[in-house]
């Protein structure tokens, strides 16, 4: 599982963004990425898309139960690169049921059926399916 907390996605500039519109905005990048990708693209592309002081949250089991990890901004190139360099050939994420609020100044997404779809190339083609949540707040 996948959370986003803090102010992901956003930036200063983009005030009247709809939430989820930017989300298809870091899918669209992320296709656009290229095998010769460097750490200054991805350094542009975290910086793009998370605040200074954006969270990312991985919950997951292992065989000595459930792990909790939370990075912020800084290391978030790393872990998108990583990623790839593991031998996805594309990710994205797809949201189903996105629950949006406003309040006084910002904006809120809430998905608890988010799916982060990875497809491999090796060692065969494969396609993975993860379900995540994603929480998001834009001021």
């Amino acid at each position: 599982m996948v959370t986003h907390h803090g102010k992901p996605m956003y930036t200063k500039e983009d005030n009247n963004t709809v939430p989820d519109y930017r989300l298809n905005e870091l899918n669209k990048r992320l296709q656009q990425r290229s095998e010769e990708s460097d750490n200054l693209w991805w350094d542009a592309f975290a910086t793009e898309f998370f605040e200074d002081d954006a969270t990312l949250t991985l919950t997951f089991c292992l065989e000595d139960g459930p792990k909790r990890y939370t990075f912020g901004r800084t290391l978030m190139p790393r872990y998108f690169r990583s990623i790839f360099e593991g031998g996805v050939t594309e990710l994205y994420y797809s949201l189903k049921h996105p629950k949006e609020s406003f309040h006084n100044t910002s904006i809120t997404l809430d998905c608890d059926q988010c799916t982060m779809v990875t497809h491999h190339g090796k060692p065969m083609y494969t396609k993975e399916d993860n379900n995540t949540v994603v929480m998001t707040e834009q001021e």
